[in-house]
């Protein structure tokens, strides 16, 4: 049996890729992947500085307000928590100075 073997010859042209192709494809993909990072940037900060603003300038919603308030109030008053187990709050102020007294008389 013979053996046949077929040459093909390859024109330098079809071979390689061109190189104008390829230099404009990277350039168009840089100026492409470059613009998309410039635009996600514009958007964090224009999002991040509304969130700024609606949190810190624009200030916290009034029921918040009014809850904050109220536990203000709450932690400078007298009050039953418990009448029938006899438990009252009393200012915080009050309270913290009955901690010191107390641990200044366990310390003698």
């Amino acid at each position: 049996m013979s053996e046949q073997h077929e040459t093909y010859t390859v024109s330098p042209d079809e071979s390689d890729p061109k190189a104008a192709s390829t230099a404009i494809v990277g350039i168009v993909g840089i100026i492409g992947v470059t613009v998309i990072v410039l635009l996600l940037q514009a958007l964090f900060y224009r999002t991040n500085d509304a969130e700024e603003r609606r949190k810190l300038i624009e200030g916290a919603p009034s029921v918040l307000l009014e809850q904050r308030d109220e536990q203000a109030r709450s932690l400078e008053q007298y009050g039953w928590v418990d009448r029938d187990a006899q438990v009252v709050s009393i200012p915080i102020e009050r309270a913290m100075q009955l901690v010191v007294e107390e641990q200044a008389g366990a310390g003698n």
